[in-house]
This record gives C-alpha cells, structure tokens and sequence, in this order.
C-alpha cells in the first residue's frame, strides 16, 4: 500500500511540476507577476512617414465594435512578419486596463453595461515595443457612451 502511495505521489506532483514549469516559461506571465510588462519603444526616423491610426464605436443590436483605420501600417502576426516600425499589432485598452491585442481592424467591445469606456488603442512592434513617433505614442483614445 504505502509503494502505491509514493508511486501517486510522485506521478501527481511530477504532472503539477511539469505542468507549472510550461505555465511560467511564458514571458508574458513572468512579466506580469514580476510587476513589469513595460517593452519598451521603437521609434519611428523623422525622415519617415510615421503610421497613423484612427478609430470609432459602433453600434448594432446592442453590441458595440470598435473599427480601426491605419496608415503606413499593417497588421501582421509575429510569426508571419519582420521586425520594424510599419507592421505589427496594437493593444487595446480599456478604462486603463490591456484588454487584448488587434491584428486586424475590428474588435467586438460586446454589450457595454458601463456609463462610459476610455478606450486607447496603441500600435506596437512584433516584440510589443510601442510606436512613438517625435517623442509621442503613436496610438487613438476616445471616450464611448452608449
């Protein structure tokens, strides 16, 4: 009996550990509970055209979407693009809070039960590194009412 016992033992913690260990190599998690998620900036040559990003709320049914236009930009998964200022993705921030990241020109908000959002959508490098163009976070902020 007391052979079976060590054996779970083992077999149980050895799966937690194992299971633990993948969990942490995440970067983004070490970031988080280390209390930094800061990458840093890339910024874009004065001789270039910066990238530009404007936005809006809509409506349907209830359920709000945001919409998002950019210019000397494209949005490009990690794995498919180069590194640099004119691809990437943006994060989305809502009431000061990272919501998630845009690869794309849409985000469903959902059914906003708020009085209002602060919404901010920032355009980032592969490497989360944040645009900035003359010193300035290249990004688009609006508050939304429904």
């Amino acid at each position: 009996m007391s052979t079976y016992r060590v054996i779970s033992f083992i077999v149980l913690f050895g799966f937690v550990g194992v299971t633990l260990y993948f969990y942490t190599i995440n970067s983004h998690f070490v970031m988080h509970v280390a209390g930094s998620h800061e990458h840093g900036a890339v910024e874009v040559p004065q001789e270039e055209e910066a990238p530009t990003i404007e936005g809006e709320i809509t409506e349907e049914d209830g359920t709000a979407a945001l919409h998002i236009e950019v210019e000397n930009f494209e949005f490009v998964r990690e794995e498919m693009g180069d590194s640099g200022y004119r691809e990437g993705h943006a994060h989305v921030y809502i009431n000061g809070e990272r919501e998630g990241r845009l690869y794309g020109t849409d985000y469903p908000l959902g059914q906003v039960k708020e009085d209002e959002l602060h919404i901010r959508v920032v355009l980032s490098s592969h490497q989360h590194e944040v645009l900035q163009y003359e010193g300035e976070e290249i990004d688009w902020e609006t508050t939304y009412r429904p």
